[in-house]
Parts: structure tokens; C-alpha cells; sequence
């Protein structure tokens, strides 16, 4: 019996929700299954060849490829333009969180490529995995997408950060022991430039993102409790940021984490608490119930440009949000005295799971065998898309007899009217004129 193919995609390269996916697969089907890689870059492809199956993405194997494979998964939508009919396209997606996304933005904030990508990811689309029933609704409204196409059972980065030694690994990237800090706590904001805009200005005077503060009241704070502030920034911003380093203040960059084939999940539990904004880091980070304090000190302009799902930051930040450095030590305080700790969200946010779902998953669309399951089906093949594409057709076909029609209509008018039959007349005594001018030449 042929072999499933299997293709991955993420950004970065070998990540997040589909490297974790990847590497499930690899591990509980073994040799039943061939698994492949699109790479979308050459440093990445050369880093990585020995030990993926992989393919530069857009290349001419990588195309040829696509002629055999059976099921994609993606965390960036990428891929939609390679589809073909009957091949199932699972979107992992890459974060679930507070900010719009998709079609929940306002049109007005909608480039045109990017209106472009989520038609096209409607159109291509089978599957969407989230970790609870709330996501379900919440993904029906980012890519307007069918609700049972979304199925709440699972988001694989979640593995890692509930299993993982996630200090260990911290140790390794900072090449430091860690023993002699009394709390480790982390600060990880969203990335700012999704969707072709700045969604805010963020404060590069500060290392955190606050209103205007003297930076000793953080260190000093930071040194006394004998406390470490490990920073993370979205790969795509690091550059933005360029802050002296102090004993008790580290930042890690995203290449430390590739170095060890590590994303910020394999290490993200080794903090006592998280500082973010509105990154999806934040709500994920509750499943290990752990305190998050949330930076809205540009809440204003974000709203403006981005906005928050429901627009209420209350039920998202639930009173653990600051603005100023003595609004956010005082919640450092508290929250690292906290021995223990959960949130009220955390039923709503994750359901059952107490991980990353990842059997849920292989037990959807997978058997024992590695086959792919009788009940899975291509989009192309469900009956409400059916139904669609041929009242699409129908539409079409409608649009052009109606057009067909009036151009008939309009040239009959022409062809009837007195300047028609003049024209005609003219051009009659044209053609003689020339046949008598071809005459005499002869």
C-alpha cells in the first residue's frame, strides 16, 4: 500500500506548531509515513538537510513534489497556492490570542495582498486546529471558514511547554547556571508590524514597553531580589531594540534558540512569571498556571490600528494590566509571592487539554497504520463547497447570457438604426470606388 506524503511548512523555518507536529509523526508512525519540508530559506535549507527531507519553497522540486502529497501542514497559510484538488490542507496555525486577526480587521487595514491571502486560504483551507470550542467560534470569524472545519482538539507548541525542562534548556542558551537567581522572569511582547502596518509605537527609550521611567528603578528592583529579566522579542524585531546588558538583564535572540533547535516554548517554563502585551504567549502561558502581567501603556493606539477581539481588555487582561514601572513592580511583587496560582480563564481557553493534544490529532486524521482516515475529505469534496462552486458556476453562467444578451440587443439596435443603413451605404460605394481604382491599375 502506497505511503502517506506528508508536507510542513512553517516560519520561522522548522518551528512552532508544525516542527512539534513533525516531530510527533516522525516519532509514533516511524517508517509508515514520508514526511517532507518546504524551506524558505537558503541558510535555513543548507542548516537543515542532513536532517529533514526538505525542498527550497517555490522551487522546481518542491513543485514537482507537490504532485504526490497527501496532506499540508502549515502555520502561515503558506502553501495555499500549491494545493490541488483532494490533497487536505491543515492550518496549525501559529498563536491563539486577544488581538484581530484575518477578517476580524477592518477593511481599511487590509492591504490588498493580504486580502488576497485569506481569500485564498478560505478557498484552500480543510482543517483548522485551536485547543477549545471558544478558539472554534473565535476562528470562524478570522477566516471565515466553515465551524465544523475547526476542530478544538489540540495546539501542538503546548507540549513543550508543559513537559519540557524549560530551565535547563535556558541554561544551555545562555550558557550560564541559574542557580543563584532567586525568580526568573521573562518579557516576551507581540510583534508589531503584522498585516503590512505599525500596530503601535512602542517606547525604545525603556527596555519595557511603559510610560517614560528612570531604567535604575527596574535594575536596582531587578539586583536587590536577586531576580533575572530574560528578554525575547519577535524574531522580526529584534533590531528595533539595543539595550545595555546588566548582570541581572538578558536578551535572547532568536538564532540562541535555532543554535539548539529550540523555539521559545522549549524554554518558556523555566519563568516564574511572563511580562507581555498582547501577544498569545500570554493567554498560553496560563495553562501551566503561572502570573502574566500585561504592558497597555499604547492600549489606545493599538485599539486604533489593530484592536483586541470583543474590544474589552478587561476580560483579557483580567486587573493584571500596568502602564507605569511602579503600577508593574508592585504586580511583580505580589504575583512572585504567589506559591500558587490559576487562572479563571484557563477552563475557557484550553478545555480538556493538558497539553499540546498532539494523539488528538494523529487520532483524527490518522489510523494505527499511519493511513489517512475514511471519513477525511478535501474541502473540494465536502457538499457545501460543492453546492457553492456550482451556484458560483451557475451565477457565471447567468452573468454571461445576460451579457451575451444586451450585446446582442445593443447591436441589433446599431444594425437597425438609420446611421447603421448610411454607413452601410457608404461603405458599398467605398468598395466600389476601390474595385474600380484596382481596375484601371491593371
Amino acid at each position: 500500500m502506497k505511503k502517506l506524503n506528508i508536507l510542513f511548512q512553517s516560519s520561522p523555518n522548522y518551528s512552532g506548531n508544525s516542527k512539534i507536529m513533525y516531530d510527533y509523526i516522525k516519532k509514533k508512525y516511524k517508517n509508515k509515513v514520508n514526511l517532507y519540508w518546504a524551506i524558505g530559506s537558503r541558510i535555513d535549507y543548507d542548516r537543515l538537510k542532513d536532517k529533514l527531507n526538505c525542498v527550497m519553497y517555490g522551487s522546481t522540486e518542491m513543485i514537482d513534489l507537490m504532485d504526490t502529497i497527501d496532506v499540508i501542514f502549515t502555520t502561515h497559510g503558506q502553501l495555499r497556492e500549491y494545493k490541488k484538488e483532494g490533497q487536505i490542507y491543515i492550518n496549525l496555525w501559529h498563536g491563539i490570542g486577544m488581538k484581530k486577526l484575518g477578517y476580524m480587521l477592518q477593511q481599511k487595514n487590509l492591504a490588498p495582498q493580504d486580502q488576497r491571502y485569506l481569500e485564498q486560504l478560505q478557498m484552500k483551507t480543510d482543517y483548522i486546529i485551536v485547543p477549545s470550542k471558544f478558539w472554534q467560534l473565535i476562528f470562524c470569524a478570522i477566516f471565515s471558514v466553515n465551524y465544523n472545519q475547526i476542530l478544538p482538539i489540540g495546539c501542538p507548541k503546548l507540549d513543550p511547554l508543559v513537559k519540557t525542562n524549560g530551565k535547563d534548556n535556558l541554561e544551555k542558551i545562555l550558557n550560564m547556571n541559574l542557580s543563584h537567581y532567586k525568580k526568573i522572569i521573562y518579557y516576551m511582547p507581540t510583534f508589531r508590524k503584522g498585516c503590512n502596518r505599525l500596530d503601535s509605537n512602542p517606547n525604545l527609550n525603556n527596555i519595557l514597553n511603559l510610560e517614560e521611567y528612570d531604567e535604575s528603578l527596574l535594575i536596582n528592583y531587578l539586583e536587590e531580589n536577586d531576580y533575572l529579566l530574560c528578554i525575547k522579542y519577535h524574531p522580526d524585531e529584534e533590531e528595533l531594540f539595543n539595550f545595555n546588558i546588566y548582570d541581572n538583564v538578558k536578551i535572547i535572540k532568536e538564532e540562541q534558540l535555532q543554535e539548539y533547535e529550540y523555539s521559545v516554548y522549549d524554554i518558556l517554563n523555566a519563568a516564574d512569571m511572563l511580562i507581555t502585551d498582547y501577544s498569545s504567549l500570554g493567554i498560553e502561558f496560563t495553562i501551566i498556571d503561572k502570573p502574566v502581567i500585561y504592558i497597555d501603556s499604547d492600549i489606545e493606539d493599538y485599539q486604533k490600528n489593530r484592536g483586541l477581539i470583543f474590544d474589552d481588555k478587561n476580560f483579557w487582561f483580567q486587573n493584571n494590566n500596568v502602564s507605569s514601572i511602579d503600577g508593574l513592580l508592585e504586580k511583580l511583587s505580589i504575583g512572585l509571592k504567589n506559591k500558587k496560582y490559576h487562572s479563571e480563564m484557563k477552563k475557557l481557553w484550553f478545555g480538556n487539554l493538558n497539553d499540546g493534544g498532539l494523539e488528538n490529532i494523529c487520532n483524527y486524521f490518522f489510523t494505527a497504520k499511519g493511513e489517512l482516515r475514511a471519513n477525511i475529505c478535501s474541502i473540494d469534496n465536502f457538499p457545501a463547497r460543492q453546492e457553492k462552486e456550482i451556484t458560483k458556476l451557475k451565477e457565471k453562467k447567468d452573468f454571461l447570457e445576460r451579457l451575451t444578451n444586451q450585446y446582442e440587443s445593443e447591436l441589433n439596435m446599431i444594425y437597425n438604426s438609420k446611421s447603421w443603413k448610411i454607413l452601410e451605404k457608404l461603405r458599398k460605394i467605398k468598395n466600389k470606388i476601390f474595385h474600380h481604382k484596382k481596375e484601371v491599375t491593371k
